[in-house]
C-alpha cells in the first residue's frame, strides 16, 4: 500500500477529476463558492496533474479529505480505452464530427464557449460511453443517431437544456448506449436524435 504522501503525489485520473467537479458543483449550490470562483476552479481542474493538486481545489469547501472523495481504490487504475476523453471549449468553440473515437468516459467543458458533437459516425466502446457536459455561460450541440439508447441526467441553473429524443422503448439489448450528464449554469445544451449511423459503432 502506498503511504499518504505517495498516494497524494500520484497523477490524478479523469474519474477522480469528475468526482472533485461534483464537490465543486455542490459548493456552488450551497453558496460556498461564487460563480466566478467556481468557473476558475473548474477551468483549472483538468489542467492539474496530481491528487495533491486536486485536494487544493476543495480543501476550503468540504470537510472530507480527498481520499474520501475519490476513494482509496482509485489507486488501481482501470483499463483505459482509446479515443477522446476531454473536449474543451473555453472562450471559443470545439467540434467533433465525422469518424472519431470516443473513450468509455468523455468530459466536455464549455466556459463561455460551445462544442458541437456529432456521434453519427463515431466509434464507441462495446459497452457504451458516458458523456459529462459542464457548461458555464455556454453549451453544446449534441447529435445522437437513431437506434441508440440514450440515458440523460439534466441539471440547469439560470439556463436550460433542450432535449429531443426518439422513443427509447423497443430497442434491442445490443443497441449502442450513451449516458449523458448535463450540468448547465447560465447556459444550456441541445441534444437531438436522428439520422442513421453510417459506420460500425463498436470496437
Amino acid at each position: 500500500m502506498p503511504t499518504d504522501r505517495e498516494w497524494a503525489d500520484l497523477r490524478a485520473s479523469d474519474a477522480e477529476r469528475d468526482r472533485v467537479a461534483v464537490v465543486l458543483r455542490g459548493a456552488l449550490a450551497e453558496g460556498r463558492l461564487t460563480i466566478t470562483e467556481f468557473e476558475g476552479r473548474l477551468s483549472s481542474l483538468y489542467e492539474l496533474s496530481t491528487r495533491r493538486d486536486l485536494a487544493g481545489l476543495i480543501s476550503d469547501v468540504t470537510s472530507e479529505s480527498l481520499d474520501l472523495v475519490v476513494g482509496r481504490d482509485a489507486t488501481v487504475a482501470p483499463a483505459q480505452t482509446r479515443g477522446s476523453r476531454l473536449v474543451l471549449s473555453i472562450l471559443g468553440g470545439a467540434s467533433r464530427r465525422g469518424h472519431w473515437q470516443v473513450s468509455e468516459r468523455c468530459t466536455v467543458l464549455n466556459v463561455m464557449g460551445g462544442a458541437h458533437l456529432d456521434f453519427t459516425e463515431a466509434e464507441i466502446p462495446p459497452h457504451g460511453t458516458r458523456l459529462r457536459v459542464w457548461s458555464l455561460m455556454g453549451g453544446s450541440d449534441i447529435r445522437v443517431p437513431e437506434g441508440w439508447r440514450v440515458v440523460i441526467s439534466n441539471f440547469a441553473v439560470l439556463g436550460g437544456n433542450d432535449i429531443r429524443l426518439d422513443p427509447q422503448g423497443g430497442l434491442p439489448s445490443g443497441a449502442p448506449e450513451i449516458r449523458i450528464g448535463l450540468i448547465s449554469i447560465m447556459g444550456g445544451t441541445k441534444v437531438r436524435q436522428g439520422g442513421r449511423s453510417r459506420r460500425r459503432l463498436t470496437r
